[in-house]
């Protein structure tokens, strides 16, 4: 079992279910990219970790002066990524993957889309000239997820809440995921 977070409740789908209903959300790839390639109409998620970090997308929201403001997730959802085949960018060689979905200098992510499931570019490709530019970037190793009904939920955890974090509830979800 893989397991993934997805805590970005300023989605574009500001109606949405929560949850197991995320899956059947009609999630919409949009034509354009941002400059940095990352795909707009997708469901966002960053592998799980223990708390206080639960994810490195939650833990950029906590301690980025830019991002503290606006993003404040105060609840997750976890769900197993084990039957979502990626489009992997982990290392310089693998941007060779690339070229058959390259348009015009651009990433085509509805060509990508037809032959995977999701995208996950690794944290050493984050500074790459293709992923960072002066106005946008990929912020964490993180997975867009084209297809989302292929997850499966897992469990909805606080993030925050009167008493804390639910660190246990997250160590247990990891350990069974072992």
């Amino acid at each position: 079992m893989s397991l993934v977070l997805h805590t970005q409740e300023y989605s574009p789908f500001i109606n949405r279910p929560e949850g197991e209903g995320l899956l059947e959300a009609d999630y919409k790839l949009e034509e354009h990219v941002t400059e940095a390639q990352k795909p707009i109409g997708v469901l966002w998620t960053a592998k799980l970790k223990p708390a206080p970090e639960f994810s490195d997308w939650f833990e950029l929201c906590q301690t980025s002066l830019h991002l503290r403001g606006r993003y404040r997730p105060n609840r997750g959802y976890v769900y197993d990524d084990s039957n979502i085949s990626y489009l992997g960018i982990y290392t310089e060689a693998d941007l060779s993957k690339l070229e058959p979905f390259m348009r015009d200098g651009a990433l085509d992510h509805h060509s990508i889309a037809r032959e995977y499931d999701g995208f996950y570019l690794g944290k050493d490709m984050l500074k790459h000239p293709l992923f960072l530019t002066e106005r946008d970037g990929w912020d964490v190793e993180s997975q867009a997820i084209y297809n989302p009904r292929k997850l499966s939920f897992i469990a909805t955890i606080l993030l925050k809440d009167e008493t804390g974090t639910t660190a246990d509830q997250v160590d247990e979800l990891l350990a069974t995921a072992l």
